[in-house]
């Protein structure tokens, strides 16, 4: 049986979101980490594209945080 959420059962998208927004913080902590994994190993080629692609995360993360309220 999947779990329910608002007005009905909870789909993947769902419980992402809702995980995201309880997580906040920790999904960012990941991100931090992943850019830095992947600076590491390009030594550093691909610096403005996962500097930029972590802040757009990191918005989205927001987003979802704020939609959740």
């Amino acid at each position: 049986m999947l779990p329910m959420g608002r007005g009905g059962p909870m789909g993947f998208g769902d419980r992402l979101k809702d995980m995201m927004g309880q997580n906040r913080d920790r999904m960012r902590q990941g991100l931090d980490r992943a850019g830095d994994e992947v600076n590491k190993r390009t030594d550093g080629k691909w610096a403005k594209q996962t500097e930029q692609a972590k802040r757009k995360a990191g918005e989205q993360i927001d987003q979802w945080r704020k939609k959740r309220r």
